[in-house]
């Protein structure tokens, strides 16, 4: 999804429970090549709280988030990557 104002058209978007503050809400992919055949997320008043992930071989992932801060200062030192040798990389543009 490359414009999050898209998410309408590219998923079917269902309310799946209301439980006082926390929501449930499933996320379908339209498009029949996605890599998972829906996801739940779960918010209450602190925002996103947990994702269950189920993919197209019956997998089930499920992620739960806590202690979240939204203005945490990262370091850019944190996002540097260099490949290990022996290791090819694929780009999924090629």
């Amino acid at each position: 999804m490359d414009n999050p104002a898209s998410i309408h058209s590219d998923y079917k978007i269902e309310l799946l429970s209301e439980l006082g503050s926390q929501v449930e809400i499933q996320l379908t992919p339209l498009d029949e090549e996605a890599a998972f055949n829906y996801v739940i997320l779960i918010f209450n008043e602190k925002g996103l709280v947990g994702m269950e992930i189920y993919d197209s071989f019956d997998h089930y992932n499920s992620l739960t988030f806590n202690n979240i801060d939204l203005h945490a200062s990262l370091d850019d030192s944190l996002f540097d990557f260099e490949t290990p040798d022996g290791v090819d990389v694929i780009h999924a543009t090629e």
